[in-house]
């Protein structure tokens, strides 16, 4: 996998080739996102996947002439071209007198501060699976819900690296941590399908999945509300919200 270190040296290529090229200031921003995901429905596992993307970007500055491109593939021919379509392109647009890279005096100097962003954490699949199916086993048991969408949970991880003409370079990564559930309740003829999710940056922050289970099996007790198929004349209406529905972190 891409780390950091990596990133902010093709940031730092970036802009040293658009100067190269003839851009008079450059920025560059380099990104890397892998997300790893387990799903289930009635207990049978649905999906595993693992999604990883980049990105770069470069914006040149010519004058008061300016372009940004950008790219998914990080080869050196890739990146080659980028610089040189860039350059290309600045030289070709109209001047903008707001266009230009922030005042160096207002740029953050020495080590930046941790801002404790990321979660070393890794799940294997299987623990993946069966925190997904807690949630839904949760959700299933609770009286009056009938049938399920599913569950699944979810570790994402970014990171990203910015570097500009001025001697400014800084890299950082995130993580975040999901778990969802939804189910479907019945009561007579009513129905009604609801869901409960929760986002965290760290998995021990994340609401334990007998909590989303519980949360998402509420939708029991709102199908027993009836309901009505009649067309509503315009008017103002008050607007009622459950709290379940209207919750989410």
């Amino acid at each position: 996998m891409i780390d950091q270190d990596t990133l902010l040296s093709l940031a730092h290529d970036l802009v040293s080739a658009a100067r190269r090229a003839g851009a008079e200031a450059a920025e560059a921003s380099c990104g890397f996102d892998a997300t790893t995901s387990a799903s289930v429905r009635l207990g049978a596992v649905e999906d595993l996947t693992r999604a990883e993307a980049a990105d770069i970007g470069l914006r040149v500055f010519i004058g008061q002439q300016s372009a940004r491109v950008s790219a998914s593939d990080l080869s050196a021919s890739s990146r080659a071209a980028l610089v040189e379509r860039a350059v290309e392109m600045a030289r070709a647009t109209p001047p903008d007198r707001f266009a230009g890279l922030v005042d160096p005096a207002l740029l953050a100097r020495g080590p930046l501060p941790a801002l404790d962003l990321a979660d070393d954490t890794a799940l294997a699949a299987e623990a993946m699976v069966e925190l997904a199916r807690e949630a839904e086993d949760t959700a299933r048991a609770v009286p009056g819900v009938t049938n399920s969408e599913g569950a699944g949970f979810s570790r994402a991880e970014s990171l990203h690296a910015y570097v500009n003409s001025h001697g400014f370079a800084h890299a950082e990564r995130r993580t975040k941590f999901s778990l969802s559930a939804s189910v479907l309740a019945e009561s007579g003829a009513g129905k009604q399908r609801d869901y409960a999710y929760h986002t965290s940056r760290f998995l021990s922050n994340l609401d334990t999945p007998a909590a989303i289970g519980r949360l998402a099996g509420s939708a029991r007790s709102r199908a027993s509300i009836p309901s009505s198929s009649r067309r509503a004349p315009c008017r103002w209406y008050s607007i009622r919200a459950f709290p379940p529905a209207c919750s989410g972190t």
